[in-house]
């Protein structure tokens, strides 16, 4: 008895295991992070994934900053 592949199993179990993947990916609860940061030497950066905004703090070698906004809270809290 020569045992080959069925097309038709092939095809039924390919698109089974897809929707699988599809219902555990849209169950799947997990958020990323809103806020994203990276740093260099005399640089950091914070990302907001939500809006796109960057903010940058840049220490010069000569001691200043430019710090605009970085400082600041980069939410409103919430209203009661």
């Amino acid at each position: 008895m020569t045992k080959g592949f069925d097309l038709k199993s092939m095809i039924v179990g390919l698109a089974l295991g897809l929707a699988l993947t599809a219902v555990l990916g849209a169950a799947s609860k997990e958020k990323t992070g809103r806020f994203q940061f990276a740093t260099n030497p005399g640089h950091a950066f914070v990302f907001d994934t939500q809006t796109g905004q960057v903010w940058e703090k840049f220490e010069g070698s000569s001691g200043g900053d430019n710090t605009s906004g970085f400082n600041e809270p980069k939410t409103t809290p919430a209203s009661p």
